[in-house]
């Protein structure tokens, strides 16, 4: 069932007997912050796959920041006949000098991190308004009020809190054995989860790019039934 960051705070600092003291649970909410950080850093979860958002893209922009994105898997440009556009590492095409200063129909993009969120810079920059379906992984939330649910499958929040109860006690010496059996059981906990959200098909299936990366970017034929698994 859904947990609030309340119930998850008196979890986490119970493990060190604070669950009652307003800094302990001020403490615990670093801690399970940081915890949801260190799931976000270790696997794209399906659960946190946005398929297909509609974002505009007015004349002369090729920028685009999402706010929580970790990868993206998507990009096409709304309408007929618009292959995906094709990922180039920043620095190839800061090298391409073709592309400099042109404008058109985005046909590539990289993703870079700017004002410490990731950015998706589209070339070549739009010679017009156009929208661009775009799908990608984002982080996992990080609850902020204590009323804000722990937003992950219930699956997952006993992993979570388990490495927030590790972190919690991380300075405290007086209980090492217990913190490193949160650590050892927190680890664990995430392999699995991992091991099963690739297990677990998305809501879309697990579909395959069509911009095949291992053939130089070429773009694939959308019937290849190869791009379903």
């Amino acid at each position: 069932m859904p947990l609030t960051l309340l119930e998850a705070k008196r979890r986490v600092a119970h493990s060190g007997a604070g669950e009652n003291d307003a800094d302990a649970l001020e403490f615990a909410k670093i801690a399970i912050a940081d915890a949801c950080r260190r799931w976000s850093v270790r696997h794209n979860w399906d659960f946190r796959l946005v398929v297909d958002q509609a974002l505009s893209l007015v004349l002369g922009e090729n920028e685009i920041t999402i706010e929580g994105l970790r990868r993206v898997s998507s990009i096409t440009v709304d309408g007929t006949n618009h292959p995906p556009l094709e990922f180039k590492h920043h620095r190839h095409l800061q090298r391409s000098n073709n592309l400099q200063g042109a404008s058109g129909e985005p046909k590539q993009y990289t993703v870079y991190l700017s004002h410490g969120a990731n950015t998706i810079r589209v070339y070549p920059a739009a010679d017009a308004a156009y929208t661009l379906l775009i799908s990608y992984y984002g982080s996992i939330e990080i609850p902020g009020n204590d009323e804000d649910f722990i937003n992950v499958p219930d699956d997952y929040i006993d992993g979570i809190l388990t490495l927030a109860k590790y972190l919690y006690l991380l300075d405290d010496d007086t209980k090492a054995d217990r913190r490193e059996a949160y650590k050892r059981d927190s680890e664990q906990m995430l392999q699995e989860s991992v091991r099963d959200d690739r297990r677990s098909p998305d809501h879309i299936s697990k579909f395959i790019p069509q911009t095949d990366y291992s053939t130089a970017h070429q773009v694939r034929d959308p019937s290849d039934p190869d791009l379903f698994i």
